[in-house]
């Protein structure tokens, strides 16, 4: 554990809208304005991970975490967040350091400047990770590799509370890695464990177990056909 002698900047306060389920989240004004440094690392504790996930904060100390891992042999998965604007040249050297990009909304056309999701998808390749995915909310997700490209289209659940889906879609898509699925098998069950997480109040309280998740794929096992909002659908979505 690295102790610093100041304030924790990194407070963010969370609005959930009771009809829909969407939230809106309010930060510190100087959010994680204290930035961990390589210095702190102990590339030891790092390395023995089989995985390592960024987030995008803490960029020289993820970039120098990220290369200990590809050196290392292990795998780099890092979350982009929801975004129209352009990274910043250290996020985008960042992703040259991944293996996997899992992109939230509007991310990966803002990192590339191409519009078409298959497009950005393709030209974020270019930049360095082997798989790159864009999670659309509603409309499910996105990958593409240097080998294929496909669509993971969503479940269709009652929202409660949508905080928590995409960071319970990045662990779930995880543990798909580590058991060395394939990328079909891990993009929808990693979209079932977010489908999941809305339906129940509560980043943490609403992550589900394996089972869960399971017995709910179980369920839906017959492909999900496109949904489109009418009035009787007010406050369900696709996760």
């Amino acid at each position: 554990m690295v102790v610093q002698p100041h304030r924790e900047s990194q407070v963010v306060v969370c609005y959930v809208h009771a009809k829909t389920g969407e939230r809106v989240f309010c930060g510190h004004e100087h959010f994680s304005s204290h930035q961990l440094c390589a210095a702190d690392l102990d590339r030891a504790y790092v390395t023995a991970a089989r995985c390592l996930h960024l987030d995008g904060s803490h960029i020289r100390a993820a970039r120098q975490a990220a290369r200990w891992m590809r050196e290392a042999g292990r795998q780099v998965v890092l979350d982009l967040s929801t975004t129209r604007k352009a990274p910043s040249p250290e996020c985008r050297a960042l992703v040259a350091d991944v293996d996997v990009l899992i992109a939230g909304s509007g991310a990966v056309p803002a990192l590339t400047g191409e519009s078409d999701l298959w497009a950005a998808a393709a030209a974020a390749l270019a930049l360095g990770p082997a798989v790159v995915v864009q999670t659309e909310g509603a409309d499910g997700s996105y990958t593409v590799t240097r080998e294929e490209r496909f669509h993971t289209p969503a479940f269709d659940v009652q929202v409660v509370d949508t905080t928590g889906a995409g960071d319970v879609f990045h662990g779930a898509y995880i543990f798909g890695l580590l058991q060395e699925w394939d990328l079909r098998r891990t993009a929808s069950f990693a979209s079932a464990a977010a489908a999941l997480n809305c339906t129940r109040f509560g980043g943490r309280a609403g992550a589900p177990t394996l089972e869960e998740v399971e017995e709910f794929q179980h369920l839906r096992s017959a492909a999900a056909v496109p949904f489109v909002a009418t009035s009787e659908s007010e406050g369900r979505s696709r996760v």
